[in-house]
């Protein structure tokens, strides 16, 4: 239950599936570590729980009372059925406000539930600086008011997060540029690639030639489709992570995460074949 160490920044996957829970994957779910705060990327349903789970109760607090920002990329359940939930336990802990990024009918919905203390933005604000943030979002391809988002760390470190959407039928690669890290949607498998451009999705090798345009020192791969079992994700490139619930990293020691989890993969596919078994 021990909080991260952090000399850069640091991640923590809460959900890695998309469209509803499975055995393996909570819903869509990011936690961002910084030195001073943590900011949330999505929140699917059951977010507060997985923060609890994976961080102990005491710990799950603190990290709550020291959030900086929550940022949604759209207006589907498995992205934000969370926010009320995590939204009144940062009421109930603390009255610092933060800002909230959402869809206006996401924020028009939070605001039937009560008053969470919050500064809520719509898309309207492009661009958001906050102490030792720099947060940029911009509209992606998938269904209205869709976004990804870039945040600089520090005047740093650039992370990049496309939320879901087509990476072949936008300009998500053109808004970010180049990055450190990307966190990128691998809704289907390669060989489902005409379904994925149907769904306005995107499939694993496309994420991957995504962060190798982008340059991006490592790739971590989430929201993977319910239909696939882990032995549809075969880790091979060094620098891409196929992330799963709990894991937690920071970005100085994103390398060693990565070869425990391709020399540790086999263990995790092996278990889950024998529990099917």
């Amino acid at each position: 239950f021990e909080l991260l160490q952090i000399e850069s920044f640091g991640l923590t996957f809460l959900g890695t599936g998309c469209n509803m829970p499975t055995k393996l994957r909570n819903v869509a779910g990011i936690l961002l570590h910084l030195k001073d705060g943590y900011i949330v990327l999505d929140a699917g349903e059951g977010f507060t729980g997985q923060l609890f789970r994976r961080f102990g109760k005491q710990n799950g607090e603190k990290i709550i009372s020291k959030l900086i920002a929550v940022w949604t990329s759209h207006s589907h359940g498995d992205h934000v059925f969370g926010l009320h939930q995590l939204l009144e336990y940062h009421k109930q802990i603390t009255d610092q406000r933060i800002p909230v990024f959402a869809d206006q009918i996401i924020i028009e919905d939070l605001i039937t539930r009560g008053d969470f203390n919050v500064d809520y933005h719509n898309r309207e604000i492009k661009f958001y600086h906050n102490n030792h943030i720099e947060l940029q979002q911009f509209p992606v391809e998938h269904i209205q008011d869709s976004h990804g988002c870039v945040l600089m760390i520090d005047n740093k470190y650039k992370v990049a997060y496309s939320g879901d959407h087509s990476v072949a039928k936008d300009n998500f690669i053109e808004q970010v540029g180049q990055c450190d890290l990307l966190i990128h949607e691998a809704s289907f498998s390669d060989d489902l690639e005409k379904e994925a451009l149907e769904r306005n999705h995107s499939t694993i090798n496309q994420a991957i030639e995504a962060g190798k345009r982008l340059h991006s020192k490592f790739t971590v791969l989430t929201h993977f489709s319910a239909r696939y079992k882990l032995d549809n994700c075969i880790i091979s490139n060094e620098n891409v992570l196929f992330a799963f619930d709990y894991l937690s990293f920071t970005f100085e020691n994103a390398s060693n995460t990565c070869e425990k989890c391709r020399n540790g993969f086999l263990d995790i596919l092996n278990a889950d074949l024998a529990e099917e078994e």
